[in-house]
């Protein structure tokens, strides 16, 4: 699944904007815990660490993807 509107299939263009904004929208609340309690880093050094993440979903160089297992099942009628 592309991250980002790169694709030049309409469909997947969509879907990677989606999944970009997922991506952005998680990024702060996924990873502060991580990174200042286990790592030990200061706020404004992910704060530039954030920046350049952030920078680097909109650049359109930049051809991100996600491999994603969708599993779904049916109970038995």
């Amino acid at each position: 699944m592309p991250v980002g509107r790169w694709s030049p299939d309409p469909k997947m263009k969509e879907i990677g904007h989606y999944q970009a904004m997922n991506v952005r929208e998680w990024l702060v609340s996924g990873s502060v815990a991580v990174f200042t309690r286990v790592l030990g880093w200061t706020m404004e050094e992910l704060d530039v660490l954030f920046t350049a993440v952030r920078n680097d979903f909109t650049d359109p160089q930049s051809h991100l993807y996600v491999q994603m297992r969708f599993v779904y099942g049916r109970r038995p009628s």
